[in-house]
Parts: C-alpha cells; sequence; structure tokens
C-alpha cells in the first residue's frame, strides 16, 4: 500500500518490487535465455559464485560451470522442447566446493 501524499515518494516499480523479493530468497534464481545465455540472477546466486552480477550476465553455463555444462544445458533443453517445469538435481560447483542443487526449471515463453 502507497499513500499518494504530497511529498511521497514515487512507489517502486513492478520491477524493484520482483528484484528486492528474488534478492531477499535464500534460493539461487537464474534466468536464462533460450540460447543458455545468463540474463539474470539474485544475490544468493551471486554468494554462490564469489561473483558480482555483472560477471555472471551474458556469460553461458559452459563459462560459469565448465564441469557440469553439458548436463545443465540438456536439462535446459528438455525443459524448453517439453514446454513445461521440470526439477532436477544439479551439481555445480560454488565457492563452498561441489554442491547439488533442487533445480526447479520452467520456461518463460510468451506473455503468460
Amino acid at each position: 500500500m502507497h499513500d499518494s501524499l504530497p511529498g511521497a515518494p514515487d512507489p517502486p516499480s513492478q520491477e524493484d518490487w520482483l528484484r528486492r523479493l528474488a534478492d531477499r530468497t535464500s534460493a539461487a534464481l537464474f534466468v536464462k535465455a533460450l540460447d543458455g545465455r545468463v540474463l539474470f540472477v539474485n544475490r544468493e546466486f551471486e554468494r554462490l559464485l564469489a561473483r558480482p552480477a555483472e560477471t555472471i550476465v551474458g556469460r553461458f553455463d559452459l563459462e560459469l560451470f565448465p564441469d557440469t555444462a553439458a548436463t545443465l544445458r540438456d536439462n535446459d533443453a528438455r525443459v524448453i522442447a517439453e514446454r513445461r517445469a521440470i526439477d532436477f538435481e544439479e551439481t555445480i560447483h560454488t565457492v563452498q566446493g561441489s554442491r547439488t542443487y533442487l533445480a526447479h526449471k520452467f520456461p518463460l515463453l510468451g506473455a503468460d
């Protein structure tokens, strides 16, 4: 809720609200383009890689996770082909070592 009192700041945009939400969850969130380029990461994803978003966004799995990139890309391709949400156990190398995560992947196709 936002009061429209004189002098009150403008309410945050929908994009600002989504960024705030994404940055306050303990889940590592990311969005990729259909070609596999990373488009968005949240703070938890940055923390896991010990890298700022600016060094992650625009990169491919092969650049970020060379040891497991093929599996990650195969999982992405399956989600795209089946056009539905699928859960995967995915292992990536983080600053804390090798970690296995439950990845809930789903396509964001069109304006649904």
